[in-house]
């Protein structure tokens, strides 16, 4: 059984992590922690799954519980570090380790590619066998997961795209900004309801690359991208797919000095100072929404 008591004010504020968005720093680094309050563990783990978790004081004492519960149930770790320093895996197995040692043991244990058992230690050897070890590896990898979909949620979930509203020649579409795309596109499908298919021209065919290859039929040299009430010139590839009406690839977006605000949820092009934000997924039409996971795991 893992130790609920709540850290002491003086642990918590000492802690060279952000433990909100799980960022290490330095030792000579101060990092502004709040006092953790007197919470039950395991509400927390809850709480953080249903990312219903509402302070640093939570994530703090989480933190803790999660990290502990993973070292101390790697019998891989274990057994390879307690012949490295037996009195550092002694504390962590009574609960006695401080706070910001535990946070360096955990560093070092993500940073140790491979625990080996030693083979000379006796009981284990006989003890162990290859169908053992393999039971260990499985649990270690289990054990892995559900730590991260507790402290990492965000990248067991689809990623939302970054999609804005915008008009191509007076005609509303939804345009995906691609900051991997090489250059902006526009579907087959569009070009032919504004009006622009017949002006594509071909000499232009080629692939658009990004993430991925896309087959290029042409291009439309001139046409109008209106972005909130900013007009912009641009020129368009046209690919054949319906999937995302228009890309804006990197072309746009280092031409006119556009920054990517995440914290603020929009599009900044500050050559014109113009500021659109991101679609939610609820604005979205079905074919672009994401469908979200929320798969969690108890201990």
């Amino acid at each position: 059984m893992l130790n609920e008591q709540p850290l002491m004010e003086n642990e918590t504020n000492s802690l060279n992590v952000d433990l909100k968005n799980l960022v290490f720093f330095p030792k000579t680094k101060k990092i502004n922690n709040t006092r953790a309050a007197d919470l039950n563990v395991k509400t927390l783990v809850q709480e953080r799954k249903n990312s219903e978790a509402k302070n640093l004081a939570d994530y703090k004492k989480e933190f803790i519980y999660i990290i502990t519960h993973l070292l101390s149930n790697d019998i891989e770790f274990l057994c390879y570090f307690e012949k490295i320093d037996p009195v550092t895996i002694n504390a962590l197995l009574n609960h006695q380790l401080k706070p910001n040692d535990l946070i360096e043991l955990f560093q070092l244990y993500l940073n140790t590619s491979e625990f080996i058992i030693n083979p000379s230690t006796e009981a284990i050897r006989h003890r162990l066998t290859n169908s053992d070890m393999q039971t260990i590896v499985h649990k270690n990898v289990r054990n892995h997961r559900k730590a991260a979909r507790i402290l990492l949620p965000e990248f067991f979930n689809h990623t939302q795209w970054l999609y804005i509203n915008c008009k191509v020649n007076g005609f509303p579409a939804i345009a995906l900004v691609d900051s991997a795309a090489e250059i902006t596109t526009m579907t087959e499908t569009l070009a032919q309801k504004i009006g622009c298919l017949r002006l594509v021209d071909s000499k232009y065919g080629g692939s658009a690359k990004g993430l991925g290859t896309q087959r290029i039929h042409g291009r439309i040299n001139l046409a109008l991208l209106t972005i909130e009430d900013v007009v912009f010139l641009a020129s368009f590839a046209i690919v054949n797919t319906d999937h995302v009406e228009i890309i804006i690839g990197l072309d746009n977006l280092k031409k006119h000095k556009c920054l990517i605000d995440f914290g603020n949820n929009l599009l900044h092009i500050k050559a014109t100072n113009t500021k659109t934000p991101f679609l939610k997924n609820d604005e979205l039409p079905p074919s672009l929404r994401r469908i979200t996971s929320n798969q969690t795991e108890s201990w």
